[in-house]
């Protein structure tokens, strides 16, 4: 006797399975969530690059490119452009104001690096003919507060030496130069530099003390015009 098995209809309680209803585990497409992740990534880049881009703390700034020696014309090829991020307020020339600079004359000695600023320049003085600039290092603490300022007039004066015997209280001859101009003043520290208009011979003889430290000034009052005109009848 064989034995036959009826197969389970609905009527029955049995389940049936559809075999296209079943998922293949890890075989499922995630072409979806990849998508999503590079966008986020490249979201996230754009937007660092924007704030860089729109950060107001960043600037460019000019900057010496190579060594400009204190009385030489600053030119473009001596400049460089440089950023530099920072909040503070600073007294810096920025890239597109370069034409504030080239042309000027170096008062310092500028190293290349160095944060242009436009007190390191100053105008080129056209000097007449007869006249002459002449320059000076004196200890700040030496001068009087008024000679720092350009168009001041100074007297010139020669100190003694210790083997010249001189009595220190006799002033007669002792103005080298009297009223010359100063017209630049560069503090350096404890030091000032000073440029003094003056004749030509007046420019060498200066020079040839100040090398051997044996000039001080003194600051003057301007003439009296009433002085000048009684010096013109007198002659």
């Amino acid at each position: 006797m064989v034995a036959q098995r009826s197969v389970p209809t609905d009527a029955d309680g049995g389940r049936q399975f559809d075999l296209g209803q079943l998922e293949v585990g890890g075989r499922r497409s995630r072409v979806p969530e990849v998508a999503l992740g590079l966008l986020l990534i490249v979201g996230s880049a754009l937007g660092a690059l924007a704030w860089q881009t729109f950060d107001s703390s960043s600037r460019l700034v000019l900057a010496a490119r190579q060594p400009i020696g204190v009385g030489e014309v600053v030119l473009a090829d001596d400049l460089q452009s440089v950023e530099l991020t920072s909040d503070d307020a600073l007294n810096l020339v920025g890239d597109a104001d370069v034409d504030l600079l080239v042309g000027q004359v170096a008062q310092v000695d500028v190293a290349p690096g160095t944060l242009m600023t436009l007190e390191l320049v100053g105008p080129e003085v056209q000097l007449p003919p007869g006249q002459a600039e002449v320059g000076l290092s004196i200890e700040l603490a030496e001068l009087p507060a008024r000679v720092t300022a350009p168009g001041a007039l100074v007297d010139v004066i020669l100190t003694p030496t210790a083997t010249d015997g001189a009595d220190l209280f006799d002033v007669d001859d002792v103005v080298l130069v009297g009223r010359a101009v100063v017209v630049d003043v560069v503090i350096d520290g404890p030091v000032a530099r000073l440029a003094l208009a003056v004749s030509d011979d007046d420019a060498a003889r200066i020079a040839r003390a100040a090398a051997v430290d044996r000039v001080r000034l003194i600051a003057v009052a301007e003439s009296d015009p009433a002085e000048d005109t009684d010096s013109q009848d007198d002659s």
